[in-house]
């Protein structure tokens, strides 16, 4: 099946670089996204459709809600927010949450860190306001456990918190793909007993728009009903559903005189 996508998308990235087609495609997508979902879809994505213009813009999810509906994003690499129609989301990527640790604490030396090590130690969370999805999910998790961290900072974008973890204000639990994050006095240490719920990134649009790019996600959904599809979206996949975006953009280029 994933063979038959890269097929067609072959056939049509040459098809279009004979016609000399061009367009504009704009993806709106969140910093911890940027780690690994954005650049593995948008390097396929560049070898199917070389000659279509990508404009990718750095928003917090919330704000690429609102510009998909405004339909000032054609797509959104975002975290599960709550939507509404006509907004449709699939989910790209599940990652598993582990421990940022200062590198001169104690438990930098474990192996793997249980949540009740972190309750009452000085923890870094996530804004309520303008990170409500990471917010919740650890304050949820750690609830669950019956642990209580002493909350002293908290921040928007996962490298502002494991920054602030680097210069020793404390612990916090962050998506796996920070790990690619390097600096100074920082360790990440898996969890001893990993929640059954973990981040999620999805590709987000606008049912509304001109793009078609409901069609290939309409077809997984009736290939994972027949049992012929897992539950998510491989990211091998995801520069298909990219240049389903793009096809009415499409415009022949004008040739140069």
């Amino acid at each position: 099946m994933e063979a038959d996508f890269i097929h067609e998308n072959a056939v049509s990235a040459a098809q279009a670089a004979a016609k000399g087609y061009h367009g504009v495609l704009r993806i709106g997508y969140t910093a911890a996204a940027a780690y690994e979902a954005v650049p593995r879809v948008i390097a396929a994505y560049r070898q199917r459709y070389p000659l279509v213009e990508l404009e990718l813009l750095e928003m917090v999810s919330t704000e690429q809600i609102v510009a998909l509906r405004q339909q000032r994003l054609d797509l959104g690499v975002l975290r599960p927010v709550p939507i509404k129609a006509p907004l449709r989301s699939h989910c790209l990527l599940r990652e598993s949450l582990v421990v940022a640790v200062p590198q001169s604490h104690p438990l930098a030396l474990c192996d793997r860190i249980a949540l009740s090590d972190c309750d009452g130690v000085p923890f870094i969370g996530f804004d309520l306001r303008n990170a409500p999805y990471f917010n919740s999910m650890v304050e949820e998790i750690l609830h669950h456990a019956h642990v209580a961290p002493r909350f002293v900072q908290r921040a928007t974008q996962t490298h502002a918190v494991v920054a602030m973890v680097a210069a020793g204000l404390g612990l916090a639990l962050v998506p796996e793909t920070c790990t690619r994050i390097r600096m100074e006095n920082l360790a990440f240490k898996p969890l001893r007993e990993p929640p059954a719920v973990g981040p999620e990134v999805h590709l987000c649009w606008n049912r509304e728009s001109d793009s078609p790019a409901d069609q290939p996600f309409r077809g997984n959904r009736q290939a994972r009903a027949a049992g012929a599809w897992p539950g998510r979206t491989p990211l091998s996949q995801a520069a298909t559903h990219c240049a389903a975006a793009a096809r009415t953009q499409l415009r022949p280029a004008r040739l140069a005189r």
